[in-house]
């Protein structure tokens, strides 16, 4: 008796899942040196990386305006003048670390329960704030994850904080971290209105003491988000307004992807709804019997993560991002769930208590978030992923709410069956899918020296690094500019050299005026390049199988002088040299004459 006593205390329990989290920490701290991305990466380091070196945000990299994060990597840049891709990488995973660690410090004070934090934090300590698997790197969307999560860290201390002031400030930093939103992101600039908001009318209608949180405090959080957008616009008047207004008609133009709330979407929601909410009413069923069938129940849900409804599902995709779409799934139906208990509890008048308020501010920001991202953003459907620190801890709670009166050992159980298969297939996803780039046994080179100093990657990619890296050195100097064609941004970084144009992703908002007028501003400005890398096949291995390591590229890229850009290095450049790899042409570097 006393053994089953000993192994069901909170501190084995925490002792346990402690040890799983250091392990999966370790393991992520690994993985951060696999793979190299020429595109989106590259985006947010040579975006960045060019503020710091002397350009401005405007009229240099005005585009830039509808993803401000890149003043917050050109400080990094300031600071830390020899930072590398891998620590980039690093930084941005102990920032998770650390973030994970306030949260569940705030979680505790509210609960003063702490032995399933590290098994419903544990996936994360080894994808870090990008459990979609694209970047372990300091994007807009890492940095919307950190805004969000710091608010709920930050307002779950202030609302137990007895001291005035100690409060306010609190409440004040809670604000700034939301200012932080539309920084990362701008149409994210709303969610930092709507979430205290929404937090504030939802409290006031649900909790036993709605004076906890009073519009004094909403205020206190609110300041530092008019402050801060205040100063901004001050400081880069009219620049920023007249930038916003430019680059909303690039985007009108390019017109939106094919994303947010989507038919395959939903079937993933739908599935987990059905096993999720069977566990839960298994679990409520009385003696081994209810066991027994909440064991089958999660043994189902096991498979049907791992084989996609056995087939029925198709791959979400392209079958990159399965894994995290059931993750999606599973957070996109807590923070449904809590949505709809929060309204049931309001039509009828309800008043919640302390535990269930907790789930309010662990989820609705989470919420909100999720859909500004779902519709502003490529990701869609995945966006709950880029919240997922606060909505893996309410996730947790609210399935623990569900099954009360069990013993905690049968919680703990419970609580592993439902989490395990959707951190088993993240994780196992997570490091096979290198975005890009083979799977990690597959990447035979290390790169030396250089801005991606320590990073494996495949042949292909070390030796063009190296190329380019040489021929930047023999045919430029290093205050010269370059071009990279078309989406291959992290050019400028390995050649260490400046964008010509006033931003580096060239297929951003699919706008060709956006094209024409960053080649008018180029040669008003008088930043012609001295090179030109055209790449002739897209900088990208495609998985074809995650589970056999299999990839293949694209088709040939194909450019036409309709495109200003190309037409640009044509008429201003010549060929010089030609990047091959067994027998095949890559990329053509062209070079302005003296």
């Amino acid at each position: 008796m006393k053994r089953t006593s000993s192994i069901q205390s909170p501190a084995a329990l925490f002792g346990a899942g402690l040890a799983v989290y250091a392990v999966m920490a370790a393991l992520g701290w690994y993985k951060l040196r696999f793979g190299f991305n020429f595109i989106d990466e590259g985006m947010y380091m040579a975006d960045s990386w060019r503020l710091a070196m002397g350009d401005r945000l405007f009229p240099d990299s005005a585009p830039s305006v509808a993803r401000m994060y890149v003043l917050f990597n050109a400080l990094i840049f300031k600071l830390w003048p020899e930072i590398t891709l891998l620590g980039f990488r690093q930084l941005q995973f102990a920032l998770s670390l650390l973030t994970a660690l306030g949260l569940s410090l705030a979680v505790y004070r509210w609960t003063r329960a702490y032995w399933y934090l590290p098994w419903m934090l544990s996936v994360l300590a080894f994808t870090g704030l990008d459990p979609v698997g694209k970047e372990s790197n300091l994007s807009y969307y890492a940095y919307a994850s950190l805004s969000v999560t710091w608010f709920v860290i930050l307002l779950l201390f202030a609302l137990r904080c007895a001291h005035r002031w100690g409060r306010r400030a609190l409440l004040a930093g809670a604000g700034a971290a939301l200012w932080g939103l539309g920084i990362a992101m701008l149409p994210l600039g709303a969610a930092s209105v709507a979430c205290p908001v929404a937090l504030w009318l939802a409290w006031r209608r649900l909790a036993t003491h709605p004076e906890r949180f009073t519009l004094a405090d909403l205020i206190w959080i609110l300041a530092p988000v008019a402050v801060g957008w205040a100063g901004l616009i001050a400081l880069n008047h009219p620049q920023l307004l007249d930038s916003v207004r430019v680059v909303a008609g690039y985007f009108e133009e390019g017109g939106k992807t094919d994303n947010g709330l989507n038919l395959p979407a939903l079937e993933f929601i739908g599935v987990v709804a059905l096993l999720v909410g069977g566990m839960v009413a298994a679990l409520r069923r009385p003696g081994r019997r209810g066991l027994a069938l909440a064991a089958a129940v999660a043994g189902l849900l096991f498979w049907v993560v791992d084989t996609n409804l056995f087939g029925a599902l198709a791959g979400y995709w392209h079958g990159w991002f399965d894994a995290p779409m059931w993750f999606s799934a599973l957070l996109t139906v807590a923070m449904l769930g809590v949505a709809v208990q929060a309204a049931g509890a309001m039509a009828a008048g309800r008043r919640w208590d302390d535990d269930r308020l907790l789930l309010l501010v662990l989820l609705l920001p989470a919420g909100v978030v999720t859909a500004l991202l779902a519709y502003f953003s490529q990701m869609g459907m995945l966006a709950p992923s880029y919240v997922a620190l606060p909505a893996a801890v309410g996730t947790g709670l609210l399935f623990l709410r569900a099954v009360p009166g069990a013993a905690r050992g049968v919680q703990a159980g419970a609580l592993v069956a439902l989490l395990l298969p959707f951190h088993y297939q993240l994780a196992w996803a997570d490091w096979r899918f290198t975005y890009f780039d083979f799977v990690p046994h597959k990447l035979v080179r290390t790169v030396d020296g250089g801005f991606a100093d320590g990073i494996r990657t495949n042949p292909l990619y070390a030796d063009l690094i190296d190329w380019m890296g040489d021929r930047a050195a023999r045919l430029s100097t290093p205050e010269e500019r370059v071009i990279a064609l078309n989406t291959a941004p992290m050019v400028h970084m390995v050649t260490h050299r400046l964008p010509a144009l006033n931003h580096t992703w060239l297929g951003m908002a699919r706008s060709m005026s956006l094209r024409q007028d960053a080649v008018a501003l180029m040669a008003e400005q008088g930043r012609e390049p001295r090179l030109a890398f055209v790449f002739l096949w897209p900088p990208v291995f495609y998985p074809i199988s995650l589970k056999e390591g299999t990839a293949g590229i694209g088709p040939p890229l194909q450019y036409t002088r309709l495109d200003p850009v190309f037409d640009h290095v044509v008429r201003t450049m010549r060929p010089v040299d030609v990047f091959r790899f067994k027998g095949t042409e890559w990329v053509v570097l062209y070079r302005r004459p003296d």
